[in-house]
């Protein structure tokens, strides 16, 4: 939560009394938070190391982190992060990148299979310019990055194709996926990965059991967005088209609408209208549905039982599953960017319940 007391809250709680928040992303029970001022702070779980402060000591107030020279000062040149399952990623604004925490099938990037409890580079490379992490588990856990040139690069768990080389062997170190030059965007679910061209078709690779791949028909595509077993697809008319496990209605998304982002969680998906409600679909088992009464918001994002807004004015709202206080987030101020990340498995998971279409 980032109180400072393990505490699950039913309400917003203030974290801090910081003002100059601009970016978050939340993972297996732990958030990344990044200031103006270039500085990355974390918070929650640590057990693999992923706050990257140097411990594995987990923390209920946020401490600064990313101190990627070892020299005992945080650095300061921080531009973006992406959180998965129990590790990090981090850019800098010269360009490297660089990660930290579990590193069971070497998603870090760096080579190796170690875990890494303070950032360690992701090669030499100064192009990297936007990062994606998943968050899978066990053999799922892969991280997918693009280049200033326009290349697609990913590596990590790979049993299910997903890091799109061809093969199903795990990789260490990025590898260039090939034929998939100047991307719009890319996403990373569970266990494969989706990214769309500039023409407007999407191209997936990886585990397709539910037919989360099933998007070569895909046409006019503004937005893409892959969850744990299904993939979302905006069209640049407003409406939105879905493929894969529809176990909770999450791909019950054909009556849609005026949609401007979507967003694919693990069991539920979310839409942003334009004039700035909310609409969901899938499992409600944790009320991360409850988004029909939200209003002003700008950027949505759907977490493995959660829901994150962000408002016009930078604050945000959040509902759904608070067991680490993942949805304490009323306090915040001047967010210009939202996302919620998935949850880990090494907690007894309670049963789901609740197939539901909100706001539709």
């Amino acid at each position: 939560m980032g109180t400072g007391f393990p505490t699950t809250s039913q309400l917003p709680i203030p974290i801090g009394l910081d003002t100059n928040w601009i970016a978050i992303d939340g993972g297996a029970y732990y958030s990344v938070a990044l200031k103006s001022d270039g500085s990355l702070w974390a918070w929650g779980n640590n057990i693999y190391g992923q706050l990257g402060d140097g411990t594995t000591d987990d923390s209920h107030v946020p401490v600064v982190t990313g101190d990627s020279d070892n020299d005992g000062y945080a650095d300061t040149d921080w531009k973006a992060v992406a959180v998965g399952h129990s590790y990090t990623m981090a850019l800098k604004s010269d360009g490297t990148l660089w990660a930290w925490g579990w590193n069971i099938c070497g998603q870090l990037g760096d080579g190796t299979t170690t875990e890494r409890h303070s950032p360690v580079q992701v090669g030499t490379d100064t192009d990297w310019t936007a990062i994606a992490a998943s968050n899978g588990i066990a053999d799922a856990i892969h991280s997918v990055a693009l280049k200033s040139n326009g290349t697609l690069w990913a590596w990590g768990c790979n049993g299910s194709g997903q890091v799109g080389d061809g093969t199903t062997t795990s990789t260490s170190s990025p590898l260039l996926i090939t034929g998939r030059t100047k991307p719009l965007q890319v996403s990373a679910g569970y266990e494969h990965t989706v990214g769309l061209r500039s023409d407007g078709t999407v191209v997936a690779t990886g585990d397709n059991y539910w037919h989360q791949c099933d998007v070569g028909s895909w046409t006019n595509i503004a937005e893409v967005s892959a969850g744990r077993r299904h993939t979302v697809g905006l069209r640049s008319d407003g409406t939105v088209v879905a493929t894969g496990d529809n176990t909770f209605g999450q791909c019950n998304v054909n009556s849609w609408s005026n949609i401007v982002e979507v967003s694919a969680g693990w069991y539920h998906t979310v839409g942003l209208r334009s004039d700035g409600t909310v609409v969901a679909t899938g499992d409600n088992g944790w009320n991360q549905c409850n988004v029909g009464s939200w209003m002003d918001i700008v950027q949505v994002s759907a977490g493995g039982r959660h829901t994150a807004g962000l408002r016009s004015d930078g604050t945000v709202v959040a509902d759904g599953n608070n067991d680490d206080g993942e949805t304490n987030v009323s306090s915040w101020t001047e967010i210009v960017k939202v996302s919620a990340g998935g949850y880990q498995n090494s907690r007894p998971e309670i049963r789901r319940h609740g197939c539901i279409n909100v706001g539709g």
